[in-house]
């Protein structure tokens, strides 16, 4: 038992601490203060938790308590407003470290599930197919440190049907992106989807970051990359949403292994990433849509997400479509619950930044999937209180129907 209270004891001083670390919400009034405030981002000590495209557009950055005073000061100096939008992270952790440890083990839909319990539950769900459909689950790869990438596949019986990809948590801390998309998932299980597994087959990829996922749960909290390590750097790990082998490395990434948003060692080096486009290689010209879940902002993005050399985004060929689909999800979205906003929408690299090698890029080319999407949900933290799981479900599921009939209305009158 002691031996127990002393592992105990290590497990719990060894995870990262975020005392009187701050958010500062941060509003850029001209396209120098928006620059600006994108260079905050490139700073390695500096978090961006969310960006800032346009003058008027609120940013959340979380700055160490070292570091508060020369942010502010430069911030000030440039006449930039902002204002502390969480006073001490380490409290808002504590909270909810509090409340997950008091709650059993079992899997609940209205809270926040570590990796092992999210495996039950998927493993649950394949256990009750419902009637007429086949369900299977699969890896498709396994991580740097052995953890399973697990497809779950949803399918009519003896129906040849186009099919929706869904996957989340590429980034470890992200944890809303699979609370919601489990919910949907049992959504499609429980036929309350809106009619949508009568029309398509799904692929669902709910932890598409297992070994950083669980690296918030034991370690750090806020850790978004996955925890491969990098030769020649005691920094680990690798943002997989900069390292697909489409556009990798031309803006909005680091090559710096240090970095949040470090590309990799090469296009599509990461095992969980070689997974990814693998699948994506052999079933993406059957699916309808890609969409790659993540939080947080309210914005519905799609393809492309990079910019030229000038620092000019690149439009798809099929942009409108696109454009026309999103629209409608972050219409759709946005009128769910009482509390939603306006969803921003649009091109990745207009609407929120520019960034290259992002999963949604693969999916469209090579992977042959012409309506690719990256839903940034609702909240203004990392670590959101568990009331924001149930509207956040409504809210995607309005977004997933809308976004489908669109892409129907559009390819039904290509064909009239």
């Amino acid at each position: 038992r002691l031996l127990l209270l002393l592992a105990c004891v290590a497990f719990a001083a060894a995870k990262t601490r975020y005392d009187n670390y701050q958010v500062l919400a941060i509003t850029p009034g001209n396209k120098l203060s928006v620059k600006f405030v994108h260079s905050l981002a490139e700073d390695e000590e500096l978090d961006m938790w969310k960006e800032t495209t346009f003058v008027g557009q609120e940013a959340h950055l979380m700055v160490p308590p070292h570091r508060i005073d020369d942010v502010t000061r430069r911030l000030s100096r440039r006449s930039i407003p902002y204002y502390v939008h969480i006073q001490n992270v380490q409290e808002q952790l504590d909270v909810e470290e509090r409340r997950l440890s008091k709650r059993s083990k079992n899997f609940d839909y209205d809270d926040f599930n570590d990796l092992a319990t999210i495996f039950t539950e998927m493993e649950r769900l394949i256990a009750t197919c419902p009637e007429g459909y086949e369900c299977e689950s699969y890896d498709i790869g396994t991580t740097t440190e052995g953890r399973p990438l697990t497809v779950m596949e949803f399918r009519a019986v003896g129906e040849e049907r186009p099919a929706i990809w869904i996957d989340s948590t590429i980034h470890a801390r992200e944890w809303l992106a699979p609370a919601t998309v489990l919910r949907f998932i049992r959504r499609v299980w429980n036929g309350e989807d809106g009619g949508l597994r009568d029309r398509y087959n799904f692929y669902f990829l709910p932890v598409m970051n297992p070994d950083g996922y669980e690296y918030t749960w034991t370690s750090t909290r806020m850790w978004r990359k996955n925890r491969e390590a990098n030769e020649g750097s005691a920094c680990v790990g690798t943002d997989l949403n900069r390292n697909y082998a489409t556009h990798w490395s031309i803006s909005g990434t680091s090559t710096s292994p240090c970095s949040d948003l470090y590309h990799g060692s090469g296009p599509g080096s990461c095992l969980e990433t070689q997974a990814v486009q693998a699948k994506v290689d052999e079933i993406g010209e059957g699916l309808t849509a890609f969409v790659s879940v993540h939080t947080y902002g309210e914005y519905w993005l799609h393809a492309w997400g990079h910019a030229d050399a000038r620092g000019v985004c690149i439009r798809a060929d099929d942009h409108d479509d696109l454009f026309a689909a999103a629209n409608a999800a972050a219409d759709a979205a946005g009128a769910a619950e009482s509390t939603g906003g306006t969803w921003l929408r649009g091109n990745s690299c207009e609407t929120i930044y520019p960034a290259s090698g992002l999963t949604l890029e693969y999916a469209k080319s090579p992977g042959g999937v012409k309506y690719t999407f990256t839903p940034e949900l609702r909240g203004n933290s990392f670590a959101p209180f568990p009331d924001q799981i149930p509207p956040s479900d409504n809210e995607f599921l309005a977004a997933m129907v809308a976004q489908m009939d669109a892409i129907e209305a559009i390819e039904g009158a290509k064909k009239h």
